[in-house]
């Protein structure tokens, strides 16, 4: 019988095979249904999808902290395997709660379930580059730190990172450990992270530019380290080293047109320096950008290490007549632009060299200029100088408006030299005399109040103590030369110091002195080059004379004459 049916299913099938089916029959695409186990709060434990018709088994019970799997419901009825899938479907676990049970989760890509038994050691963090401080409640990162917990409740935890910032903190420690007396050099980046600075004040510029304080202060500079998110605040207290106090009586000023090759000497020698010259147009602006990029670079650094005032000088190239001519305006500007350079390059005040004011309208814009200036000096710092070069004797002073601009001084550079040019006349007299000291040469004279006895009074009877004068001596010989009637005339040229000694010297050139006038001066053999100068002779007498009238102290004409440092030596020494 099996045999049979065996056989008649093969024929049938033959027959399906053989036979043409005028009427044949479409198979259906297969047909999918999805599958979806949730759990009882919502969240999805398994979705899996199914051909129609396929019988499904019961899956590997779930397992849930702190409850007991009791089955699945269907639409809250209970809901059995097998299943032959004919729709999309979804049930739900569903469960019996035996133990309360609380999140926690860890801010750093971890979340938690733990039931309440026992306690639990929080993980620590590795990340490269920074330091894991700790598990915290909050993003202040306020409060206790977590280390150990016992679950009470749901727990959301923060960490806590510090940057690493290598050896900065140790090597800007150590940095501040010492008297600041200069620029330092900043770090901008360190491990990726970016440094910026603040300063408690301008001695020390957020770039760590110095400028020297004319007082002891305390410096904090402040550096924020961060990545973007962090903010790691460090601070570091300087000490500057402040100008020393300029002793009245005793100063020791300088102008000097040589700014490289200043020698340790000339800046051990001086207080002040002032390095000639800056100019200005007739609209206020500077036309001289070298000046103050060779200032930086030949004198500041010195300057600071020995405690040098170095000002900013402005000098007789500046168009004084085109700014008068443009007025207030141009006159504000200059001002301006004084003010932001002091405070830019790291000046100790200004020097004004007017040479000279030309008639009563330019010496009413000479008082306008002072005025101005010295009050907004001041109110930057009340330690800034502000000082004028102006010359000996009776012609020049009364251009200035002294009794109305000399309370807008500092100090007054007195240039008691090139006071004389011609006659015989020394150009640089301490004190008057009647007649020639060489009668015979008809040499050696002083022209009426060209003095510095003399300036000095003239000086007063403007209103100008002596305490605010500096006397001016020459570090150069002036020249005369005899004419063929006998009279002296102006040569039109100078000597300096370091030339001129070595031809008195040789015996190119004799000298005197004059024990009246207190200089000295020489002549050639033939007579007819007459050369009016100091030497440490008139140096120390004219500092004795400082030193007994209460005048500020001395300065020269200029240091490029005396580069060999001899002359300054004997300024220096003579005021102390």
């Amino acid at each position: 019988m099996k045999n049979l049916l065996k056989l008649f299913m093969v024929g049938f099938l033959f027959l399906l095979t053989a036979c043409p089916n005028k009427n044949p029959v479409v198979e259906e695409e297969d047909v999918f249904y999805t599958f979806t186990i949730n759990n009882d709060n919502g969240t999805e434990l398994i979705t899996t999808r199914h051909k129609k018709g396929d019988v499904l088994s019961s899956p590997e019970e779930p397992t849930k902290l702190g409850a007991e799997f009791l089955g699945y419901l269907k639409d809250g009825e209970p809901f059995y395997f097998p299943y032959v899938i004919d729709k999309d479907i979804s049930i739900i676990a569903n469960w019996e709660i035996t133990q309360e049970v609380y999140t926690l989760t860890l801010e750093y890509d971890i979340t938690y379930e733990r039931n309440p038994i026992g306690e639990y050691r929080l993980p620590i963090i590795e990340r490269e580059n920074y330091f894991f401080l700790g598990w915290y409640d909050n993003l202040e990162f306020t409060g206790e730190e977590y280390k150990f917990i016992y679950l009470t409740s749901d727990l959301h935890l923060y960490p806590k990172f510090a940057l690493d910032i290598g050896t900065f903190d140790e090597d800007m420690f150590d940095l501040s450990n010492v008297p600041l007396n200069g620029d330092i050099e900043l770090i901008y980046e360190v491990n990726g992270f970016t440094i910026t600075y603040e300063s408690s004040s301008n001695t020390l510029s957020p770039t760590g530019k110095f400028n020297k304080p004319f007082n002891e202060e305390e410096v904090i500079l402040t550096a924020y380290i961060t990545d973007g998110e962090i903010i790691e605040e460090k601070t570091y207290t300087f000490n500057p080293i402040p100008y020393p106090k300029l002793v009245e009586g005793k100063i020791r000023s300088s102008y000097t047109r040589m700014f490289s090759g200043l020698s340790d000497k000339y800046f051990q020698s001086v207080d002040i320096i002032n390095p000639s010259f800056a100019t200005v147009n007739e609209h206020g602006y500077f036309k001289t950008p070298y000046y103050f990029s060779d200032v930086s670079t030949y004198i500041l650094p010195k300057a600071r290490e020995y405690g040098n005032r170095v000002m900013l000088v402005v000098g007789p190239g500046t168009d004084w007549t085109g700014m008068v001519n443009n007025g207030g305006t141009a006159f504000d500007k200059f001002i301006d632009n004084l003010l932001e350079k002091v405070v830019e390059v790291g000046f100790a005040g200004v020097d004004i060299d007017w040479e000279v004011p030309r008639g009563q309208t330019e010496a009413i814009w000479y008082v306008y200029l002072m005025k101005n200036l010295y009050t907004k000096l001041k109110e930057l710092n009340p330690d800034y100088l502000l000082t004028s070069a102006i010359a000996g004797g009776m012609w020049q002073p009364q251009y200035y408006n002294l009794r109305d601009s000399g309370p807008y001084h500092d100090y007054i550079n007195m240039m008691t030299y090139d006071m004389v040019n011609s006659g015989g006349g020394y150009q640089n007299a301490l004190f008057p005399r009647s007649g020639y000291h060489n009668p015979t040469l008809r040499v050696g004279s002083v022209v009426n109040t060209c003095s510095i006895e003399e300036s000095v009074a003239i000086y007063n009877n403007y209103g100008i103590p002596n305490s605010k004068i500096i006397v001016g001596v020459a570090f150069y010989g002036r020249n005369q030369m005899k004419k063929d009637d006998g009279t002296w005339m102006h040569a039109g040229y100078s000597t300096s110091y370091h030339n001129l000694k070595p031809q008195i010297e040789s015996g190119q050139l004799i000298e005197y002195f004059d024990p009246v006038a207190q200089v000295p001066y020489a002549v050639n053999p033939e007579g007819t080059r007459f050369v009016s100068y100091d030497n440490r002779r008139s140096i120390y007498a004219k500092a004795d004379f400082i030193k007994q009238n209460g005048l500020a102290g001395m300065m020269n004409w200029d240091q490029s004459h005396d580069k060999n440092f001899e002359l300054i030596g004997y300024l220096s020494n003579s005021m102390k």
